[in-house]
């Protein structure tokens, strides 16, 4: 079985569902997956212009103004 590096493009288009998101999807299931050690800032770098053009809907709330107990991101 061949491992597939991942690269930031492929997962900001399955993040965002671009068009590309299902043949990604189907390209990298079933197969061991390695990424650049950047890959979370590769990442970032995608979706901060994303966030930013298209704010989620609600009240804005970030986490900023979460409160303490709310901070665990995993």
């Amino acid at each position: 079985m061949s491992v597939r590096v991942v690269d930031a493009s492929a997962l900001g288009a399955l993040v965002f569902g671009e068009p590309k998101a299902e043949e990604i999807a189907r390209t990298l299931e079933d197969s061991p997956m390695v990424a650049p050690a950047l890959i979370w800032f590769e990442l970032a770098s995608i979706c901060l212009p994303k966030i930013k053009t298209h704010p989620p809907p609600g009240n804005g709330a970030g986490p900023t103004q979460l409160g303490e107990g709310d901070r665990e991101l995993f």
